[in-house]
């Protein structure tokens, strides 16, 4: 495991990094049950086929002014806005707004940092030093996504206790309805890092792919 994962502790409650544990089997439960079962995928369909329209829209938009395309950029605010309807039912990034690059640097940074050469990861004994600096800014930039993803727990737990909250049915609610129902043990830390995950690993990945493919294509 490289020494950048450590940041923030992500390293033990991650579901990327975490060995084979009750931990594990747990997370990797309520993601294939509540997040990525055909149901729910199926129920969620109208969010992507909603998001793709607006994605051509601002695509048509941009060819009516005769602005260049950016396809990294309009593809990441696009899975920005898909995953945070999926799991907040709030669009995070407004792709008029420096919001979503702001996020989309984040994100990079943590990708950038994370494949960085780092000598603790050949040589343990650094570790504890972390003469590169890596872990340091690691956990500045998974900070600033924690904190966003805290920030989010904290008022969907507000808006739950309200009596006039009308149930939204997405994941944050699905993994309230864990915690407070003790069907698995689950916490606030424990689920702003599976966010963390779902976050890093479908936004920037989706971007870069689609973005290569279409360098490709042209």
């Amino acid at each position: 495991m490289i020494d950048a994962i450590r940041a923030c502790q992500h390293h033990e409650v991650g579901l990327t990094w975490i060995p084979v544990s009750p931990l594990w089997r747990t997370l990797r439960k309520v993601c294939n049950t509540h997040v990525f079962a055909s149901m729910k995928l199926d129920a969620t369909q109208y969010l992507r086929r909603n998001k793709i329209q607006e994605l051509i829209a601002n695509v048509g938009e941009s060819c009516h002014k005769g602005e260049a395309i950016k396809i990294g950029k309009a593809v990441f605010d696009t899975t920005i806005n898909l995953l945070s309807n999926t799991i907040f039912s709030v669009d995070l990034a407004d792709p008029n707004s420096s919001s979503a690059q702001e996020f989309r640097k984040v994100v990079c940074d943590n990708m950038v940092e994370a494949g960085k050469p780092n000598l603790a990861d050949y040589f343990p004994l650094l570790k504890k030093i972390d003469p590169k600096g890596v872990r340091r800014w690691m956990t500045v930039h998974f900070n600033k996504l924690l904190n966003l993803f805290g920030n989010m727990f904290d008022e969907r737990r507000q808006s739950r206790q309200s009596q006039d909250y009308s149930v939204s049915n997405d994941v944050l609610d699905t993994l309230f309805d864990i915690i407070e129902g003790g069907i698995e043990k689950l916490n606030k830390i424990i689920g702003t890092n599976l966010l963390l995950v779902l976050f890093v690993a479908g936004t920037d990945t989706t971007s870069s792919t689609l973005e290569w493919a279409m360098a490709e294509v042209l």
